[in-house]
């Protein structure tokens, strides 16, 4: 096994968390809105 530095793997690390937590965000307001119209639609059809 071939030793990998350890600047590589903290950059790696720092690129995934960036793009799990902007993915996360994104499908996060998605899904906020989306439950908020369903909610609104289905649960209070009247307000």
């Amino acid at each position: 096994m071939t030793e990998i530095p350890l600047k590589y793997i903290l950059t790696g690390l720092a690129v995934s968390a960036i793009l799990a937590y902007l993915s996360w965000s994104a499908g996060g307001r998605a899904g906020t809105q989306a439950g908020t119209d369903y909610c609104t639609q289905n649960l209070f059809p009247n307000a």
